[in-house]
């Protein structure tokens, strides 16, 4: 029964070929980035028919992986498509078509006409995704009488950040603008914690919500991820956010077109907190023409406690050579228990107990690598403002080299540890800010005696310690006066010496176990 639809549907799409007039007309020029995206947008914005499919009909049909729902095919060719009855069909991006269908059926018969065509490269259904609502909102803070002017969270604390933008601030050190874009559920734009730091960019890929507004009103998740950028930089770092999901869901196209969107408005910086299982096609693409045009994309690493290889299809962003993955750490510097990891994870920041802004002006905590990736894009926002003439690579291998060591019980288990890129994302050192480390009188391990240890630092900086696992600092850490005695028993010291300016040293972190 179905093969008889599907015969009849196909030569309908042929026949219509050379009747159907398409509203979107085709943009032939390969540079004409900006009108591809326009004329996507608006085949975006379509809203397909519904279908009643007879019974026989569901019958007969064996199950489809695919999903057709959006009614909108992928194709790349380096000839325009065939029309068929199509809404209409978006050109210009490399070989890439955008091509809208008014129904499923209609869809799915076209779709298998152009896998007939020997010159269509790729065809696919652009499906539908989930943004990243693994995350999980621990607690609802209710409105604060005064906006904050800091979230007073420990991950910008731990990374540095805080220090780094107070120095920058009180030094008032010339900062070019730099604009990170945010790719997600957009922005509350009355926030208050968010004022004077949006530039407002109208884009809305999620096909819901207000067209031609990045105004996020039902999920918070871009309102949270943004607000972490803010909380951890200067205000010459500019936020620029691009709507793709409005009720937690998004495409492949519509993340697509936030990107290209990205480019083509000079953001400096691009954070994603979603993924797309691909192994080829235009979200690939549009990743690498990003890197190209010197775009860092920082991406999460997702939160389903993976190795992201072991994937079936390849999840993206955060599978690209060309972005920066961050997994998530607690606070005792360990790796989160839902963060993904793998050979493609390059760096780790915090995302446990994260102080948020969200919808309604209020405020909340929440755990996921949503909120590990703005970390380490502020980061590279503030490198950027500083070295405009740093590439993306010089961007990356600094933030991959200059980042500070895991638990030390963690860190022993070397083949382990490299599996959450090469430390947790240090902005004092990636600036060229940190102090000198702190030196020891005995190095870690097994000591059978009473351990007496000693904790010194150049120019009698001083030194805080905590035996609880945590990063030390002056409101959490115990001032170090006297050397700590140990014995039988088993400890992790972490200790943070604090030196002119009020930078930090890089944590020491030793485990000692008296017999």
């Amino acid at each position: 029964m179905k093969k008889i639809i599907s015969t009849i549907l196909i030569a309908t799409l042929i026949f219509s070929m050379f009747a159907f007039d398409f509203s979107s007309s085709a943009k032939n020029n390969t540079e004409d980035i900006q009108g591809f995206v326009s004329d996507a947008l608006s085949l975006i914005s379509y809203q397909p028919e519904i279908e009643f499919k007879a019974s026989s009909y569901i019958q007969d049909a064996p199950p489809n992986e695919t999903d057709f729902s959006s009614c909108r095919l992928i194709i790349k060719s380096d000839k325009q498509p065939a029309t068929l009855n199509s809404v209409g069909i978006a050109s210009g991006f490399k070989d890439y078509h955008i091509v809208q269908f008014k129904n499923e059926s209609s869809t799915e018969s076209a779709y298998e006409y152009y896998s007939n065509q020997l010159d269509i490269k790729l065809v696919y259904a652009d499906e539908f995704y989930k943004i990243d609502d693994s995350d999980i909102e621990l607690q609802t803070i209710s409105k604060k009488s005064i906006a904050p002017t800091r979230l007073d969270s420990w991950g910008a604390e731990s990374t540095g950040l805080y220090e780094l933008k107070d120095y920058l601030i009180y030094n008032q050190t010339e900062l070019q603008e730099v604009v990170v874009g945010v790719i997600d559920t957009g922005i509350e734009l009355s926030h208050e914690f968010l004022q004077g730091r949006l530039i407002k960019t109208g884009f809305n890929s999620s096909g819901a919500g207000i067209e031609g507004s990045e105004l996020d009103t039902t999920r918070g998740h871009g309102t949270m991820v943004a607000s972490v950028i803010a909380d951890s930089t200067p205000n010459n770092i500019k936020i620029a956010s691009y709507k793709i999901s409005n009720d937690g869901t998004m495409t492949e196209v519509g993340a697509t077109l936030a990107v290209l969107q990205a480019v083509e408005d000079g953001v400096t910086v691009i954070n994603t907190s979603f993924s797309i299982n691909a192994k080829e096609g235009i979200f690939i693409d549009v990743l690498n023409y990003a890197y190209d045009s010197d775009i860092v994309i920082v991406s999460s690493a997702g939160n389903e406690s993976m190795i992201t290889e072991m994937w079936q299809t390849r999840p993206y962003p955060s599978k690209s050579p060309y972005v920066i993955t961050v997994a998530s750490i607690n606070e005792k510097c360990l790796p989160s228990s839902f963060t993904n990891f793998g050979e493609s994870v390059d760096i780790a920041a915090p995302g446990e107990n994260i102080p948020l802004a969200t919808l309604n002006n209020s405020y909340t905590v929440a755990n996921g690598t949503s909120f590990s990736s703005p970390y380490v894009a502020a980061v590279c926002a503030i490198i950027r403002s500083l070295n405009r003439e740093y590439t993306v690579n010089d961007v990356k291998d600094n933030i991959k080299e200059t980042a500070s060591s895991f638990d030390e019980m963690f860190a022993m288990h070397k083949m382990i540890a490299d599996l959450y890129g090469t430390g947790i994302v240090d902005a004092l050192d990636a600036l060229g800010k940190r102090q000198s480390d702190i030196k020891v009188n005995l190095e870690s391990g097994d000591h059978f005696r009473k351990i007496v240890l000693e904790l010194s630092s150049d120019n009698s900086n001083e030194i805080y310690y905590t035996l609880d696992q945590t990063v030390p600092t002056k409101d959490t850490g115990i001032l170090y006066t006297k050397p700590i005695e140990i014995y039988n028993d088993n400890v992790i010291v972490k200790a943070v010496a604090y030196g002119k300016e009020n930078f930090r040293s890089e944590v020491f972190s030793g485990f000692y176990r008296s017999w």
